[in-house]
């Protein structure tokens, strides 16, 4: 019966490996320039980095499979941060109400946005509208 038990506990290991847990997204930009959302997954977040060739654009970030990790990053790669709104079933969000950190470095510069837990609770999609100037 031992031998019985070791064998069920190898064979069920096996059956579920951390990939098949590990949540999976659908990120896209909805506008016609050349904008693009890469998704980078940890282990206990997801950084989407966005870049916007205007400047102004428009997307959606899907949580296709799992749940959300604990902490949902937003890199935007523009050279200002005018507008931000981030919005879910549950609530909507503007640039104001977010904490934009801006990073600068050697190869790129962006700005930090952590998404309130509030967004992501009981939702599985964000929209997001973004605007470095206002003209």
């Amino acid at each position: 019966m031992k031998y019985l038990q070791i064998l069920l506990l190898v064979i069920c290991t096996g059956c579920f490996s951390p990939d098949d847990m590990a949540p999976a997204f659908k990120a896209e930009c909805r506008n016609t320039s050349n904008d693009h959302i890469k998704t980078t997954l940890t282990q206990n977040q997801v950084i989407f980095d966005i870049t916007s060739d205007r400047g102004i654009g428009r997307g959606n970030i899907e949580l296709a499979k799992g749940q959300w990790p604990p902490k949902v990053v937003l890199h935007l790669h523009l050279k200002g941060l005018e507008g931000l709104n981030i919005s879910s079933s549950n609530r909507n969000v503007e640039r104001h109400e977010l904490n934009a950190t801006k990073h600068k470095s050697n190869s790129t510069d962006y700005y930090e946005v952590i998404v309130p837990d509030e967004l992501l609770s009981g939702t599985t999609k964000l929209d997001l509208e973004w605007v470095d100037f206002y003209r």
